[in-house]
C-alpha cells in the first residue's frame, strides 16, 4: 500500500515525519516556541491555500458551470465541495490566529493593545524593538 495515494495517510505521514525530524534535529529538549512557530506557519499555509482555491479555482469554475446549459450547473460544487472547503477555511483561520497568539506568549496583550497594556515581565515587545520605538 502506497501511503501517498490517500491524502489522509499522506497528511499523517507528513506530520509523523515532521515530528521525527524535529526530535532528531532538536535533541531531547522541547522547544515550545519552535512548535508554536511551526503550528502557526502550517495553519497559515493551509488557510492561504484555501483562500487561493476559492479565488483561483472555485469561483471561475462556478461561473463556467452556471454558463453550461447542458451540464449539471454548479449544484455539485455548492452542495458538496464549498461547505467542506469553507469549514476547513474557517478552522484554518482560527488555528492560524491561535498559533500566532501562542507564539506571542506573554506579549499577547501588549501586542494587541499596541503597548497600552504592558508586558507582565516588563520587557519591550519584539514588534516594538523591530520598528525602533521600544527601549
Amino acid at each position: 500500500m502506497n501511503l501517498l495515494n490517500n491524502h489522509r495517510y499522506a497528511l499523517i505521514t507528513g506530520i509523523v515525519l515532521a515530528v521525527v525530524l524535529a526530535l532528531l534535529i532538536g535533541g531531547s529538549q522541547f522547544n515550545q516556541l519552535g512548535l508554536a512557530r511551526w503550528f502557526h506557519i502550517v495553519a497559515g499555509v493551509f488557510w492561504i491555500g484555501l483562500l487561493y482555491y476559492f479565488n483561483v479555482a472555485q469561483t471561475p469554475a462556478l461561473a463556467d458551470a452556471a454558463a453550461d446549459k447542458g451540464g449539471p450547473g454548479g449544484a455539485g460544487i455548492t452542495k458538496y465541495v464549498a461547505p467542506r472547503a469553507l469549514f476547513w477555511f474557517r478552522w484554518a483561520a482560527v488555528a492560524t490566529w491561535l498559533g500566532g497568539a501562542w507564539l506571542l506568549g506573554s506579549t499577547f496583550l501588549s501586542a494587541f493593545t499596541f503597548g497600552a497594556i504592558a508586558d507582565p515581565q516588563g520587557h519591550t515587545p519584539y514588534y516594538l524593538r523591530v520598528i525602533g520605538t521600544g527601549a
